[in-house]
């Protein structure tokens, strides 16, 4: 009719009550009328429902409804719905919606939510139950999402591109869609902080695949069930959170534990698809917190899982092992003192027992076989030393010349004479790739991160 005002369908109350066959509103949704228009928790049950009841469900619809405004026999307060302990009957549905409060629906059983592409001031599941998962796809939160303290979805909750304005918190929940995604998260931006700890439950993957996130914190345990299903590349945050429980330690979980949670990651983004991404995005908030030590080892993670990817090809695969074997990949270059210790140690007692046998004549002054008498000292010839095994060692080790090597020779006409000398060359050809591994480090010829 002309002129006659229309609204959107199930706008009003009159439309949703003409709906059912009752015509009217069940005695939990006239306590849930009425904490709506007073600004109160609507408290059905302290405890989230088992099972339906006359006195304890709530229709879905209704609950959208009033999460849209109500109309004016029904007004919404600013505090919006507040909703414990009710059993919602059917999907709520709010795709597209804008809705003008926030949305609490605590320690409630419900069907399943969708708010795909809707813009609300904050939602609130406390500790409620969602049986087919929530569709979140391009959500606008302006507030926060709390999936916390006792929620538990059983089926995939969808929050890809979501824009949550202050704080994700999935503290205390269970995600659980084994035969998918448990939580899909990809593309999402979250300004305050992403809280997964205590994670009651986690079965099937996680993708939190391009998501930016101000602080992160979590805990090693909550990601247990998730293994090897993690979708971390482009994963970003400005800091990782602390927890004071944990020894002070801000950076919450230990280097080991960062380290299995990244090989957490699909096979795929571990071997033929190395995904680099995730271990660089670490070690920069980890350096950048002050945790140089922890960085390190995730760096040092990062070259191993290189190498096992496959990266490394042809001479370079031998190469990277011994430099990461030698130097830690540059990380940890005062191993070359352990090394260089233990060669010298080692190629010095090998002299050593060689000096026993008359293979080592010496050069400065008449030559004489070690064991031959030592000739007296006179004006032209003073006397001579014994072979010194140590010094002639760590001349032949340190890549500059001591001058102790050119004067002493084994006699290679014997055969521990050859041996020693060939000892000799070896212990300077690894002298020569301590110094080239070590100027690589302090150079930084090879990269690191």
């Amino acid at each position: 009719m002309a002129g006659a005002a229309k609204r959107a369908a199930r706008r009003t109350l009159a439309e949703i009550l003409a709906a059912r066959k009752s015509g009217a509103l069940r005695p939990a949704e006239e306590t849930l009328r009425e904490a709506c228009r007073t600004g109160e928790h609507c408290i059905i049950a302290s405890k989230r429902p088992e099972e339906a009841t006359a006195d304890n469900t709530v229709g879905a619809d209704f609950v959208r409804f009033l999460a849209l405004g109500g109309d004016e026999y029904t007004p919404v307060h600013e505090k919006g719905v507040q909703l414990v302990g009710a059993w919602i009957e059917g999907a709520i549905d709010l795709e597209c919606a804008t809705l003008p409060h926030r949305l609490m629906l605590a320690r409630c059983r419900i069907e399943q939510l969708t708010i795909m592409d809707a813009t609300l001031p904050g939602l609130y599941l406390d500790g409620s139950s969602i049986e087919r998962g929530i569709e979140g796809d391009r959500v606008n939160v302006a507030g926060g999402v709390y999936l916390r303290n006792g929620f538990r979805a059983q089926g995939e909750v969808g929050l890809l591109g979501a824009e949550i304005g202050g704080d994700l918190d999935c503290t205390g929940g269970a995600f659980e869609n084994a035969s998918g995604y448990a939580l899909s998260c990809g593309g999402a931006k979250v300004t305050g902080r992403f809280f997964f700890r205590d994670v009651r439950a986690l079965a099937g993957q996680v993708s939190l695949s391009s998501v930016h996130v101000g602080t992160f914190v979590d805990d090693a345990l909550s990601w247990a069930g998730g293994k090897g299903e993690l979708v971390l590349d482009g994963f970003s945050y400005g800091r990782i959170g602390g927890n004071p429980a944990f020894d002070g330690n801000p950076a919450f979980v230990s280097a080991a534990e960062r380290i299995a949670w990244l090989k957490s990651q699909r096979p795929q983004d571990l071997r033929q698809d190395f995904c680099p991404q995730p271990w660089e995005q670490l070690i920069a908030v980890l350096r950048a917190m002050g945790h140089p030590n922890d960085a390190r080892k995730i760096a040092i993670a990062k070259q191993d899982q290189l190498r096992a990817a496959g990266r490394m090809k042809g001479i370079r695969k031998p190469a990277h092992w011994l430099y990461g074997k030698l130097a830690r990949y540059g990380y940890s270059p005062e191993r070359l003192l352990g090394f260089a210790t233990a060669v010298w140690l080692g190629f010095a007692l090998l002299f050593w027992w060689g000096s026993t046998d008359d293979v080592w004549p010496v050069s400065t002054g008449p030559t004489l076989y070690l064991n031959a008498p030592e000739p007296k000292a006179t004006p032209h010839h003073p006397p001579l030393h014994r072979f010194d095994p140590w010094r002639y060692s760590l001349d032949a080790l340190l890549p500059i010349d001591l001058g102790y090597t050119s004067s002493a020779h084994p006699d290679e006409e014997r055969f521990w004479g050859a041996v020693l000398g060939w000892a000799a060359t070896v212990e300077t050809m690894l002298g020569w790739l301590a110094g080239v591994v070590l100027i690589a480090s302090a150079t930084s010829l090879l990269k690191k991160d």
